[in-house]
């Protein structure tokens, strides 16, 4: 199925970097989501993903994802010169928030911590796809990233997120769409027109 018309994200990619995150920041994302699933549907490859046991892929993810490599609502409280800080220390490491409840599925997996005994922050990492979308013969696992503030404020974002590693003994990092998107921008502007 093609979009009927993705002449927006065709403008927003024929310009500068910084409005294009400002339009992916704001609600164009949202507003772009047929576009950009069209895009990668068109530009999916067959590949297997290494470095990730896709046999129980939520399990190698919660204990190897970087989450410095992406953007995110806690990446400005991340330890400064430690390496690479997986989900694991925040989201299920022992001594953690004990007013949270961590909920892990075969295809995601879910945060919801409490404050003041009201939910405060809800989290969640859904397995989408794999394929090579990067192009470099490997695959990759797109991810949905939800990061919602549930009632204590106006912060909350879907994110579309490219998960890849070099091997298994590596982390796991994230690219967001929109940064793949931007790069691979002149083949994605000939696809669309």
């Amino acid at each position: 199925m093609t979009p009927s018309d993705c002449s927006r994200l065709l403008d927003l990619l024929a310009g500068d970097v910084a409005d294009f995150r400002a339009s992916m920041l704001a609600w164009d994302h949202f507003l772009l989501q047929p576009c950009l699933l069209h895009v990668l549907q068109k530009t999916a490859r067959p590949a297997p993903v290494g470095g990730i046991n896709m046999t129980d892929p939520v399990p190698d993810i919660v204990e190897r994802l970087d989450i410095g490599s992406f953007r995110w609502s806690l990446g400005p409280a991340l330890p400064d010169g430690q390496g690479a800080v997986t989900l694991r220390y925040f989201f299920g490491a022992p001594g953690t928030n004990p007013d949270a409840v961590l909920t892990r599925r075969q295809d995601s997996f879910e945060y919801l911590s409490r404050y003041e005994g009201k939910e405060s922050w809800f989290r969640k990492l859904s397995l989408l796809a794999a394929a090579d979308w990067t192009g470099d013969g490997k695959g990759e696992l797109l991810v949905s990233w939800e990061d919602d503030n549930l009632g204590r404020g106006t912060y909350n974002t879907i994110s579309l997120l490219l998960l890849g590693a070099e091997s298994s003994d590596t982390p796991i990092t994230a690219m967001h769409v929109e940064d793949w998107l931007f790069k691979g921008r002149e083949a994605v502007l000939r696809m669309l027109k």
